[in-house]
């Protein structure tokens, strides 16, 4: 049995070497773990980058549509109330009750009710000038409110292409296993049935 002062005062090489060797394997290992939770982590954030950038674009979309046509109805219904003059019936009435009895009763109340159609025609046709005119305002809002989402959606579906580029630069076939692939393979599916509930796309 060896005694205490016949035991080595240091490791021998070979063990020294067998555990460094170990320790780089576990350092090793956890560096490839770590790798592959940074890469799906940039994917996963790359999606929700995306999807948030999306979402936001369909709640403004709705807002301006929503504010278009409150502006359509608020302007021509102020069109509508101002287009025959607010005194016109009135003014019928008290011409008819005016004209009875009078032996001219009958050329007065031809003219009064000339007065009175000719006040509506135009007021029919301001209207109608007018329903033309906020339509073709409302029209170019939509249009444009549409456009505007189409063009954010398009640098958003950029971006996100970029982000997807960027993170496939960091990969390698050591670094990627089966799990791995099927996650990123989700969120990719996810942001492409995102983007096609606003019609996104390369173009």
């Amino acid at each position: 049995m060896p005694k205490p002062s016949d035991a080595p005062s240091e490791t021998k090489p070979e063990a020294r070497a067998a555990a460094t060797k170990a320790a780089a394997v576990v350092a090793d290992a956890a560096a490839k773990a770590s790798g592959i939770t940074d890469f799906q982590k940039r994917f996963h954030q790359a999606y929700l980058d995306y999807v948030t950038g999306l979402q936001n674009l369909q709640i403004d979309l709705q807002k301006r549509c929503g504010e278009a046509l409150t502006t359509f109805a608020a302007q021509l219904q102020g069109d509508v109330n101002s287009a025959l003059p607010p005194d016109a019936y009135r003014h019928y009435i008290q011409a008819l009750q005016d004209a009875w009895g009078r032996e001219d009763a009958s050329p007065r109340i031809a003219e009064a009710h000339r007065q009175f159609m000719t006040a509506l025609q135009d007021a029919n046709v301001a209207i109608h000038k007018s329903y033309e005119e906020q339509t073709r305002k409302l029209s170019d809002a939509l249009q444009q409110a549409w456009k505007d989402v189409q063009d954010q959606a398009k640098e958003l579906h950029e971006h996100y292409i970029q982000a997807l580029r960027d993170a496939w630069s960091q990969a390698s076939a050591e670094t990627i296993d089966p799990s791995s692939l099927a996650a990123i393979s989700r969120t990719i599916l996810a942001a492409a049935m995102t983007a096609g509930a606003v019609d996104v796309g390369a173009r």
